[in-house]
């Protein structure tokens, strides 16, 4: 991330998304809640909570600006990737205005997000570690623990999601004039009400109704087209 992209993000337009999504073994973060204190000399100064999600278990720090770019200084040597300055706007004369305030929530989190992408999977280093207040590697003398590569999702992404059977329930329709009953099936564990992805996804799987080679073509295209599904219709002996 350039220092004039991040610049831009604090001085420019709204930004969005507070966090990252990964796996098991990805990191997430976000920054939802900041604190107006004083330091010992009794100057004001804002502390932004950042909750870390890594490895399944949530973690908590309290960090202020100043700490952040104190972070940045130790790292430029460990990940090459980082721009030699740190990439954030001070704002020094009105950086407990609101506004300010909330952009830096926003940059923050987008800063730890490509600190760990320029890591290219390598293992998360000692500053980082402290930093996010997570516990020391089970075995600092054995080998290095990798770390995921994180990539976020864009809204203009589509995610395909594969399981066995759709989340769908797939009747005929009554009368003479033939054609299907379709509705998401509300109790499903994979029903699409319970996915907070905010970006386009696809099903792909089974469907729950027994089908004719005639059938598929036309069940698929109403399927794809109203439902975005893609059924998979196996031979019976392998269902």
């Amino acid at each position: 991330m350039s220092r004039e992209g991040l610049g831009n993000l604090v001085a420019g337009s709204t930004p969005h998304a507070s966090g990252t999504q990964g796996s098991s073994g990805a990191l997430q973060f976000s920054i939802d809640q900041t604190s107006a204190l004083h330091d010992e000399s009794g100057r004001p100064y804002t502390s932004y909570t950042i909750t870390t999600t890594y490895q399944g278990t949530t973690y908590a720090s309290e960090r202020r600006f100043s700490e952040f770019r104190a972070l940045h200084d130790q790292l430029r040597e460990a990940v090459p990737g980082l721009p030699h300055n740190f990439p954030l706007w001070p704002n020094v004369l009105n950086r407990f205005a609101g506004d300010v305030v909330s952009y830096r929530k926003v940059a923050l989190v987008q800063y730890l997000r490509d600190g760990i992408a320029a890591l290219h999977g390598a293992v998360l280093t000692p500053e980082l570690r402290a930093f996010l207040q997570l516990p020391p590697a089970e075995d600092p003398g054995g080998p290095a623990e990798p770390m995921m590569q994180v990539t976020p999702l864009d809204a203009a992404d589509t995610v395909i999601l594969v399981a066995y059977q759709l989340p769908l329930k797939i009747m005929r329709a009554e009368g003479d004039a033939g054609g299907w009953r379709v509705e998401w099936d509300e109790e499903s564990v994979l029903n699409r009400e319970a996915l907070t992805l905010g970006v386009r996804h696809m099903w792909v799987g089974c469907v729950s109704i027994s089908v004719t080679k005639e059938e598929e073509d036309e069940l698929s295209e109403l399927l794809l087209e109203q439902y975005s599904c893609v059924p998979v219709f196996l031979e019976p002996q392998v269902q």
